[in-house]
């Protein structure tokens, strides 16, 4: 008794052949859009630039002891006050601080509140200017 070769069948070739095509596009466009291997977004943060001035920010809690330490701050024309985070090697934002100088910082920008300064948000420093 001879066994008769099934044929596959033409639909299968097409579905595996579309299945396959858009897990290539999907894995293109997710590369296009920042979605690497290993590297998370944080949803939270965007890019800013903010004017105003250097200023200590404020404690949170003001009914006990205060300390004398300075936590570097910006605040905005609008009233608002956002932490600075400034690891650059070049001219740090922190020594303007007291100076009333005008300067506009840009760089990524968390808004949330600290739990022991009066503060709006988070600002990692990229770049910074004085202005006049």
């Amino acid at each position: 008794m001879v066994k008769s070769k099934k044929r596959l069948q033409p639909k299968m070739f097409i579905v595996a052949g579309a299945i396959a095509a858009a897990s290539v596009i999907s894995l293109f466009v997710g590369y296009g859009l920042g979605f690497q291997q290993g590297k998370t977004l944080n949803p939270d943060m965007y890019e800013a630039s903010v004017e105003g001035k250097i200023v200590c920010l404020s404690h949170r809690d003001t009914s006990g002891p205060q300390t004398l330490e300075c936590a570097i701050g910006i605040e905005t024309d609008d009233g608002k006050h956002y932490s600075i985070s400034d690891s650059r090697s070049d001219i740090s934002v922190s020594s303007l601080a007291g100076s009333e100088k005008r300067v506009r910082i840009s760089g990524s920008l968390k808004e949330a509140s600290d739990s022991k300064y009066v503060s709006d948000g988070i600002l990692t420093v990229e770049q910074s200017e004085t202005l006049e």
